[in-house]
């Protein structure tokens, strides 16, 4: 389907793009309660999307691995391709789920998708990337709730402290490119350091995006 099309029908969505501890979930969580939308998490999909992908179509997603020491084995430049490979194929999933529940309601789409599809897809005021230094990212992206369980996997591996190493060495350099590719392509970006507040960050976002704080005046926008 052409892009001008999927950017008629995906109108009600917003979307928040960006990496990791940058503050997105907390973000989409807070601004979809506010202004009455719902909430899209595209990293609780990947087990949805997994279910729906054979290996002719969707390898990456199809992919198994033998144990946790091979996943964890794998290097860096591997390992970032292959989580990027997962990102290209859940896209055109995560598009079909949002036409189904985006036409008669607001969206807040939270996730990290290739930066110039979604442009492509979206107005400027409906886009932002919400980046964390790497100073941040080393030292919160093992406390979050959601990374609890690959930090007590990590433990029980042959060498934790260098793949804890790795996954933030990784993590960090990723975030780094996707910071740059989103100012490269003219989005909004906001920046979270040892300093920021999530109550000025939301503020900003959404000013940004235009949303009150009511569902009516939601709808208006």
């Amino acid at each position: 389907m052409a892009n001008n099309v999927l950017k008629h029908h995906l109108q009600n969505v917003f979307w928040i793009l960006g990496t990791p501890c940058g503050g997105k979930s907390t973000i989409a969580a807070l601004l979809a309660e506010n202004c009455g939308a719902l909430h899209y998490n595209a990293d609780e999909r990947i087990t949805q999307h997994k279910t729906l992908a054979n290996p002719v179509e969707q390898p990456a997603l199809c992919r198994y691995f033998e144990d946790w020491e091979a996943y964890f084995g794998q290097p860096l430049n591997e390992y970032s391709r292959w989580l990027r490979a997962v990102q290209d194929e859940s896209m055109s999933m995560i598009i079909v789920d949002l036409l189904k529940i985006s036409q008669h309601q607001k969206v807040i789409f939270e996730g990290l998708l290739d930066i110039e599809a979604v442009k492509s897809l979206a107005d400027y005021q409906r886009i932002v990337f919400l980046g964390a230094t790497a100073e941040v990212i080393r030292d919160s992206y093992f406390d979050r709730e959601d990374k609890g369980d690959m930090l007590s996997l990590i433990e029980t591996l042959s060498d934790p402290e260098g793949i804890y190493k790795k996954v933030l060495d990784l993590v960090v350099g990723d975030s780094e490119r996707d910071l740059a590719r989103a100012r490269q392509a003219g989005l909004k970006v906001f920046m979270r350091d040892k300093n920021s507040s999530i109550t000025g960050i939301l503020q900003k976002v959404q000013s940004h995006f235009g949303l009150s704080d009511t569902e009516g005046d939601l709808e208006k926008n």
